[in-house]
């Protein structure tokens, strides 16, 4: 069989050499490469074995990943380059809009990428996306790949002419995009519907051409193909014994058009190679290698013919040598115009862009000046491209400006607060312009909300004024010998007016006002018989200072996060209903002097390898009142900070002890065993006083230990972690017994 296939394939290359142009001398070779997501990586695969028998594609076709590995191809990357490429990328970091933590302005690290939902509101109505993901991390990369070919806008001139398939879901017809820019067709080509928001262009709105189109072979048959190798890596038809659930024929149904076109092509297509790639999915992005291998695999079982293909070609001509790709080592700026904005102004925009104008730049300097714009969470997507305009090299910036009204929410649950809701509603420039105003609430057992209102100013929007007025509600349960005598209730309601400066993107340096008023009534144990409830309010100037390097939010592995403060209380005045007179009480005034409060906290990861890091915290809290520290204490307990008081500590519930003082050390181990599974190790030891209205113990200083073990993982629905802890050297201030804490749920 194949003897006769290579008779009949020389006899066509003779016929073609005859019939063709002799300026051609060969027939043109047309490689089409389909869509598949994560699949598509089987390309790089093939494309090895291509290069190894020496079959250099005339033309080229792709849609969605395919488009993407064409293209490159196309404009002078090799099979090598592409798996080096691939191998360099954090495809979790990629497939979503999450830059690095340490690119987001210090303001709105807490809430970045941080929720379950983040919905846009117009006239304050939900105003859903076109899709999950805006493309920010795929569309840097895609303009940083395709910078050699920034001044090519017409796909024929590429090394090798290139078509790529969008679809037009208003006309719902293929769209072929040949021309403009590279690193834009390609994003367009893969806008996978509800993945990748639309592309809009004109009167089309464009999505993953892989909804009708996923094998372009028609299209590389227009362009003067006459022998087309074409690799499959899209859904195949599944048959009835294989339709046995939801997802099976939901699959069946969104590809069946794309299924059906595919079958519809096959007749022009010479050579077909169709990987296995039963075993993996569309999402299998860290499976690079086998994806890859299973690619070479599949082309080498047809070695004999493509190697027999290649040398005939040879002998009717040879192949066009391709140049070496352009390197661009270095870019000058002339002008730079900005694109998109409607909202922010666009001297805003331009403070983060002006130190690329009129120098020599390399592409990690406007890489970096991009994610610093991006970074200030203004934007869906920051994007840009190179325009030569006669002698000027122009800079186009384009940014999808986020709605100036959001509202974002959050499923929690934790072993302190039980199930609850979390959610925030900002809005931008309403009060005043260049501001932010939110409102974040917690509906919970122990809930929570606050209102805050932050102006900016400054040239780049770094200093600024802070306010703010929030409640909460928490639980305490005072102990002695282990034991929990009393049980408490605290409702808090702070006020904070305060002048900040932010240090790059990282830093902040604050000084401010603070008022607080706390309600504490005791609902169980001894204290109930001791009085009806306390009053407390208080006063403070404080300084400070924070540091957040964190790579992520969630399940950081990389960084540090410190803040250090300093309070000076004065005026805070005291009153209870008291309904007996043991003693204690009958000492505590109803005034006392002014004091001190300091609040250091240091949090700090460091990797050791590509799955795993150390963990290493450090805090000293001490509240320095020498006549009475009922209302000013910490909170020392859980893994999780919970309320503002709160220092997290391995071997406690949340907030079991209410400290004076604490001086106190954590080291931790943890693992990231599988994709989005972490296990981690801490132990953790402190020296605490209590407060001296809690404890007849006055000042005396206590140790306790404790060790935590804690397995988490990452779900469509938010972070959860359970640990299980256990107390050591508890010098009898907590009980020995293991504790256990579960957490769930986006937190801001």
């Amino acid at each position: 069989m194949k003897t006769m296939k290579n008779i009949l394939l020389f006899c066509f290359c003779l016929w073609s050499g005859i019939i063709v142009a002799q300026s051609t001398g060969r027939p043109k070779i047309g490689l089409v490469l389909s869509g598949g997501g994560a699949k598509g990586f089987a390309h790089i695969g093939v494309l090895k074995v291509l290069e190894e028998v020496g079959i250099q594609p005339d033309y080229i076709t792709g849609t969605s990943m395919g488009s993407i590995l064409g293209g490159l191809y196309a404009i002078g990357y090799r099979a090598d380059n592409m798996h080096q490429m691939v191998a360099a990328q954090d495809w979790n970091l990629l497939m979503n809009d999450r830059v690095d933590l340490n690119e987001v302005i210090f303001e709105e690290k807490s809430f970045f990428k941080n929720e379950l939902v983040e919905l846009p509101l117009e006239d304050w109505a939900v105003k859903a996306p076109t899709g999950a993901i805006h493309g920010q991390k795929i569309e840097e990369l895609l303009a940083e790949l395709t910078l050699p070919v920034y001044q090519i806008s017409d796909f024929d001139d590429f090394q090798i002419p290139f078509r790529c398939l969008a679809v037009d879901v208003v006309k719902g017809t293929p769209v072929e995009l040949k021309g403009g820019y590279l690193a834009d067709a390609m994003r367009t080509s893969m806008a996978i519907p509800t993945v990748f928001t639309a592309v809009k262009r004109d009167s089309q709105v464009l999505v993953d051409g892989g909804l009708i189109r996923n094998f372009p072979v028609e299209e590389a048959k227009n362009m003067g193909a006459d022998i087309i190798i074409a690799v499959y890596t899209g859904a195949p038809v599944s048959d009835y014994a294989s339709l046995n659930s939801f997802t099976d024929i939901l699959m069946q149904s969104a590809f069946l058009m794309s299924i059906k076109d595919h079958e519809a092509q096959m007749p022009l297509v010479d050579y077909y190679i169709a990987p296995d790639l039963a075993e993996f999915s569309a999402a299998d992005f860290q499976s690079f290698e086998g994806l890859i291998e299973a690619g070479e695999i599949a082309a080498r079982k047809q070695i004999e013919e493509l190697q027999a293909l290649a040398n005939q070609l040879n002998e009717l001509g040879e192949t066009p040598s391709l140049k070496p790709m352009k390197v661009v080592d270095s870019l000058f700026i002339d002008a730079i115009e900005i694109r998109g904005n409607k909202t922010i102004a666009s001297s805003e925009i331009f403070d983060y862009l002006e130190p690329l104008l009129g120098r020599k730049i390399v592409s990690a300097d406007l890489q970096e000046a991009i994610e610093s714009l991006f970074g200030t969470d203004l934007f869906n997507k920051v994007t840009y491209r190179l325009l030569n305009d006669e002698l000027l090299l122009v800079l186009q910036v384009r940014c999808e400006e986020k709605a100036l009204n959001i509202l974002s929410t959050s499923l929690i649950y934790d072993s302190y607060s039980n199930a609850g809701l979390l959610f925030a509603a900002s809005t931008r420039n309403t009060i005043l312009p260049a501001s932010r105003t939110m409102f974040i609430g917690k509906i919970a057992d122990n809930f929570s909300a606050k209102l805050t209102l932050l102006k900016y100013l400054g040239k780049n929007r770094d200093k600024g004024f802070f306010a703010q007025i929030g409640v909460q509600r928490s639980e305490i349960p005072i102990y002695e010998l282990g034991e929990v005598a009393s049980q408490f209730r605290i409702l808090e309601v702070p006020f904070d007016l305060r002048w900040q400066r932010r240090i790059q993107n990282n830093s902040l340096l604050k000084a401010g006002f603070r008022h607080n008023i706390l309600y504490t009534d005791p609902i169980a144990g001894r204290a109930t018989e001791v009085f009806d409830d306390v009053r407390y309010r208080s006063s403070s100037f404080y300084v400070g200072f924070e540091h957040n390097s964190l790579n992520r939010n969630v399940f950081p592995d990389r960084g540090v996060r410190l803040t250090i403060e300093g309070y000076n209380t004065f005026d805070d005045q005291f009153s209870f209903t008291q309904l007996s007179n043991p003693e204690g009480l009958q000492n505590i005034p109803a005034k006392s002097g002014d004091y001190h409060r300091i609040n250091i906290q240091l949090e700090s990861f460091l990797p050791i390898s590509v799955k795993s890091s150390l963990k290493f915290n450090a805090y000293w809290a001490s509240v320095n009142n020498t006549e009475n520290t009922f209302a000013d204490f910490y909170l020392l307990g859980s893994p999780e900070k919970t309320t503002e008081r709160s220092i997290p500590f391995y071997g406690l519930d949340a907030n079991e002890l209410p400290v004076r003082s604490v001086l106190g050390l954590n080291f931790g181990y943890q693992s990231f065993f599988a994709p989005n599974w972490m296990l981690s190790l801490d132990v953790n030891a402190a020296s605490l006083a209590y407060p001296e209205t809690f404890s007849s113990s006055g000042d005396d200083q206590f140790f306790l230990g404790g060790i935590g073990l804690s397995i988490a993982c990452r779900t469509f629905l938010g972070p959860l972690q359970f640990s299980l802890m256990y107390p050591f050297d508890t010098d009898d201030v907590a009980s020995k017994r293991f504790r256990s804490y579960l957490n769930f749920g986006y937190k801001f």
